[in-house]
């Protein structure tokens, strides 16, 4: 439940700080359509972990959270559109899994080391565990990543670039 994960993440990152302090800067990604939005939902969190400093960002757009994202050491979330930005960014992540449509991206990317099932509790040693991995992993991760989008922009533009012929194989004859 919201309760159990909300202790878990609370008690993974007091630990991570323990070993290294931490600063968060929260990453707003659905901010206007729903009550209980990323906006205010972070806010609230941060209420959870007074010890650990925590910048929280109100975005406009994708440039902003771009930069937000490039700014920092590692990117922890949930959001696809976040992940998929630290993905073409090359900047290294661990997701927290909540929906398949982001474990799809993390498997796709090949980044199941560094993501969480948040679906189920989860041990809070286990998130320490797969940030100091990515951090101890740095320049490979990154590299992984960036690489992984090139390949995945490359065979996108291919397959969108032969698309009008594929739907409309006689058409030009």
């Amino acid at each position: 439940n919201w309760e159990t994960f909300l202790e878990n993440l609370t008690d993974g990152l007091r630990a991570i700080n323990a070993a290294q302090p931490l600063e968060i800067h929260t990453l707003p990604m659905q901010s206007t359509f729903k009550e209980m939005h990323d906006a205010r939902v972070l806010a609230e969190f941060r209420a959870h972990i007074p010890e650990i400093d925590v910048h929280l960002h109100e975005v406009g757009d994708h440039h902003q959270a771009a930069a937000i994202i490039d700014g920092c050491d590692l990117l922890l979330s949930e959001r696809l559109h976040a992940l998929v930005m630290a993905a073409i960014l090359g900047k290294p992540f661990v997701a927290l899994m909540y929906d398949v449509k982001v474990s799809e991206l993390v498997g796709g990317l090949g980044m199941n080391d560094f993501a969480l099932d948040i679906n189920h509790p989860f041990d809070p040693v286990e998130l320490v565990r797969r940030v100091d991995a990515a951090l101890e992993r740095y320049a490979e991760v990154s590299c992984h990543l960036a690489e992984r989008s090139t390949t995945l922009r490359s065979e996108l533009e291919e397959y969108f670039g032969t698309l009008e012929t594929r739907l409309n194989p006689g058409k030009g004859r």
